[in-house]
């Protein structure tokens, strides 16, 4: 191979004979590899592109999936707190004030039905829990011996500690209601 004159490349098809291949100018070179370069970049950015619209739509979604999921938390936390609210209404309902006297207190019951114990209390004892009058019912609520018995009661109801009183007197309105307490309840 031998080069030619002109600054092409030389062929030697035949022992002295040479064939000139036709050479580009700079200018032209570098027209063709930016041709190459821009038809490159255009499908590389098109690529690129989709790369990046695929990962800005997996970040949307993960996006709007924490958003959900974040809502759904909420959601059963707010149940959660509605569930234990109204279990401590309903428990506020059973328990209305606290009765204080000799250094002990017990919870006062009203019933769901009517008829604040505080007030049945107050009315038929003054809020004593310790009544004996003699005349055959006794405690803050005035029980006889056989209706204290027939709700679970043991023993001279005015001895009964004031929580066991407000108890058998929350069970006695469950099963009558006010009616043992005509001018009270």
């Amino acid at each position: 191979m031998v080069l030619a004159a002109g600054c092409g490349i030389a062929n030697a098809d035949e022992v002295g004979e040479v064939e000139e291949i036709p050479t580009a100018s700079q200018a032209e070179v570098a027209e063709m590899i930016s041709e190459q370069y821009e038809k490159y970049y255009d499908e590389r950015q098109e690529e690129i592109a989709i790369e990046f619209a695929g990962a800005y739509h997996d970040a949307k979604v993960i996006e709007y999936a924490l958003i959900v999921y974040d809502n759904e938390m909420k959601r059963i936390e707010a149940e959660r707190a509605a569930a234990a609210a109204a279990a401590a209404e309903a428990a506020a309902a059973q328990q209305v004030t606290t009765y204080s006297s000799g250094g002990s207190s017990a919870p006062v019951y009203s019933s769901g039905g009517g008829g604040n114990l505080a007030s049945i209390r107050a009315c038929e004892s003054g809020g004593n829990y310790a009544t004996n009058t003699g005349n055959g019912y006794y405690g803050a609520y005035q029980f006889d011996q056989q209706t204290w018995n027939s709700v679970g009661g043991t023993g001279n109801p005015a001895n009964a500690s004031p929580a066991t009183q407000d108890a058998m007197a929350n069970a006695l309105i469950a099963q009558r209601g006010t009616s043992p307490w005509p001018n009270c309840g």
